[in-house]
């Protein structure tokens, strides 16, 4: 199978070729390394944004935003990698209710930061973050329903349609 130019350029940048990858533990730790510093810059990333909004204001804005989606899209890297190599990140894991608010908290706080910072004070903006964190929680939960249903019935949930 050929891989995609995505798969050939991660290989590049992380040196997957490095012999330190043969070695099987070696591999695991840096693994559980990696995806543990990948959670803590997405959680510190986001906090700081926030920060950065409710004590910039306005003009904190682009620079808060700019951080926030770096945050995102590095957060997103891993899985697009994980699909492109035929992982579907999102089958096999039965997410907790610890860990999904832990993941929603500091966008949360982004979001209530963006709208505080543009309209301080406004009665919209914070009943729009709170139907908007209402909804977002709604999803994860989605999600990880499904999760549990694809893990339950892999067969069912993984057949294509004809």
């Amino acid at each position: 199978m050929t891989e995609s130019r995505y798969v050939r350029f991660a290989a590049v940048v992380a040196d997957f070729g490095h012999p330190f990858y043969t070695e099987e533990r070696q591999r695991d730790v840096w693994n559980e390394g990696a995806a543990f510093s990948l959670v803590v810059l997405a959680w510190v990333g986001q906090l700081m944004a926030a920060v950065m909004l409710f004590v910039g204001g306005r003009e904190a804005i682009p620079y808060a935003v700019a951080l926030f989606l770096l945050v995102i899209a590095g957060m997103y890297l891993p899985i697009g990698y994980a699909v492109a190599k035929g992982v579907n990140p999102w089958s096999t894991e039965d997410l907790s209710g610890v860990r999904i608010v832990a993941q929603i908290l500091p966008t949360i706080a982004c979001l209530v930061g963006l709208f505080c910072a543009l309209e301080p004070g406004s009665a919209f903006g914070l009943s729009f973050v709170a139907g908007g964190t209402v909804g977002l929680i709604i999803a994860v939960f989605g999600v990880r329903r499904l999760s549990r249903m694809q893990v339950r019935h892999p067969a069912e949930s993984s057949a294509a349609p004809e």
